[in-house]
């Protein structure tokens, strides 16, 4: 598949290949309830409904998410000929000739027929039916027919060895099946996937605390849990006991794909209950948690549109201060080939955690068009930061004092220009305090402690206008302001610009080298 294709492909083909492996159905408005019982299912019963609605799920998606492809967009947007001739990256392994390979449709024929075939002879194979004909089906996916190889030592294979997997499916209705991912010994529910006519739905539950046997019982976590090291230590092929150690998990993930009509589409990606993961490695913590978080994408093949809302919870992540620090340190030792042999340390410790609010965004893509209206955007209720060791470093708020959403356009005009529109009073702080860190991470020794605030406002409604390198206003003003002198604050009214000029030496904080003057460009 050519690359630029993969892009609208990716929640679909994702989500079918998690239906593949873990497996529920559910229709839209049809089918029994929750507490239905269950019908006897035969082994082909199982295999072919699976089969049937992803391969229809996807021939669905091949004829109608096509138009929503990003790269098509784009082009759109920045008024560009979406048709050839066009110039592509000559790196890239789909140009040729300066021209790009394929087109923009979504094209899965092949993609569709290799994962049928999959399915059948290495997911859903008579090879790997433990339990036949009954209220359940049951599957254990077997090395040497899951894998495909006659090699001991690979991954996949080792991986079945340590960790069993097993699927099992069950049915409700006719034309209906659930599978469940069931995974170790102690056949704990990883995943589960509904396939019904209409819809495919999987669930993804990071809960280790769901298994209850005996056995379970005496291990640190659960069996899941256990489950979880042993099978990462496998593929990581870690050479250390206790180089990976899961320390919590919780959380309910969901992908969907549903045909709304013959020509609409709904997918989306949900958190449904709140993911709360931590692990150590190499003796580190890293951690992550996010509250309900729901993201939809409708698309319409008539319209070729997709309307999109995001809708984000609070998120917090942490890792350790000298793991990302590492990642900007400077080389302290070259090798006689020029390579670096040694990175500068770090000269702090601890932990590092950053802390969002949520995400809120609500537009409408349309192909062909030039203006991109958003009618939501924030960065959820609170102060997004970075702290370390719990003191915060770093802030950012966006318009804090007017509830934390505005709305706004992009007109996009040409490949390096483009106008912003902004209804109501757009306001944005960063604050780099303590920045003791500043050396570890490559920033200036005056960077510390710097309070910088922008304030674009207006009415009815503010304009600026990105053309050329400077930022100019069109309607309202622009203000920078900065703690470290007040001489260094800039205001730029309708008719002026914003340009970075060349860097000066000194300690003239952040704003040292923006000016305010007469625009230049057109």
């Amino acid at each position: 598949m050519p690359t630029s294709t993969r892009y609208a492909a990716a929640v679909v083909a994702y989500t079918a290949t998690v239906v593949a492996l873990c497996g529920c159905v559910t229709a839209v408005g049809s089918g029994a309830g929750a507490g239905a019982p269950l019908r006897k299912l035969s082994a082909t019963e199982a295999q072919t409904t699976a089969r049937n609605h992803i391969r229809t799920a996807l021939q669905h998606a091949e004829a109608n998410v096509q138009f929503a492809e990003g790269i098509d967009l784009a082009h759109a947007w920045l008024g560009r000929p979406t048709q050839p001739p066009r110039v592509c990256d000559p790196l890239d392994v789909n140009c040729q000739d300066g021209v790009p390979q394929g087109d923009l449709n979504l094209k899965l024929g092949n993609d569709i027929n290799k994962l049928d075939k999959w399915l059948a002879e290495q997911v859903f194979a008579d090879a790997q039916l433990e339990q036949g004909e009954a209220d359940e089906v049951i599957y254990r996916l077997q090395p040497a027919t899951f894998c495909n190889t006659a090699n001991l030592n690979d991954s996949c294979v080792k991986f079945l060895l340590d960790v069993p997997i097993r699927l099992r499916a069950t049915s409700t209705a006719v034309g209906e099946v659930e599978v469940a991912v069931l995974f170790s010994e102690e056949r704990v529910e990883l995943a589960r996937v509904t396939l019904r006519d209409q819809d495919l739905k999987a669930v993804v539950i990071l809960d280790v605390k769901a298994a209850t046997t005996a056995a379970c019982k005496n291990h640190p976590l659960s069996c899941l849990g256990g489950a979880v090291q042993k099978g990462v230590s496998s593929l990581w092929k870690s050479s250390k006991s206790g180089d990976f150690d899961l320390v919590k998990s919780a959380g309910r993930l969901q992908l969907s794909y549903t045909k709304t009509s013959a020509t609409q589409a709904r997918l989306q990606a949900a958190v449904l209950s709140k993911v709360d993961v931590a692990y150590k490695y190499q003796q580190k913590t890293y951690a992550a948690t996010l509250q309900p978080s729901t993201v939809t994408v409708v698309v319409d093949a008539v319209a070729k549109s997709a309307d999109v809302n995001v809708g984000i919870g609070s998120l917090l992540v942490e890792a350790p201060y000298q793991t990302v620090a590492l990642e900007f340190a400077d080389c302290e030792t070259v090798d006689q080939w020029g390579v670096c042999a040694k990175l500068q340390q770090p000269q702090h410790s601890g932990s590092l955690q950053l802390v969002v609010g949520g995400l809120v965004v609500v537009t409408k893509l349309v192909v062909g068009q030039k203006v991109l209206t958003v009618n939501q955007l924030g960065l959820g209720t609170t102060t997004t930061a970075l702290r370390h060791n719990g003191k915060v470093v770093a802030a950012v708020d966006l318009n804090a004092a007017s509830g934390r959403i505005v709305s706004g356009s992009a007109h996009f005009t040409g490949q390096d220009s483009f106008a912003v529109e902004l209804a109501g009073e757009l306001v944005a702080a960063a604050q780099v305090a303590a920045l003791a860190l500043a050396k570890d991470f490559g920033l200036p020794a005056w960077l510390r402690d710097e309070t910088v605030t922008g304030r674009v406002s207006g009415v009815p409604v503010p304009k600026v206008a990105l053309s050329e390198g400077e930022l100019r206003v069109d309607a309202g003003q622009i203000v920078l302001q900065t703690d470290v002198s007040a001489k260094l604050h800039r205001s730029a009214a309708v008719g002026q610009c914003l340009t970075i000029q060349e860097q000066k030496s000194g300690t003239d904080g952040l704003l040292g080298n923006v000016v305010v003057a007469a625009c230049q460009g057109k």
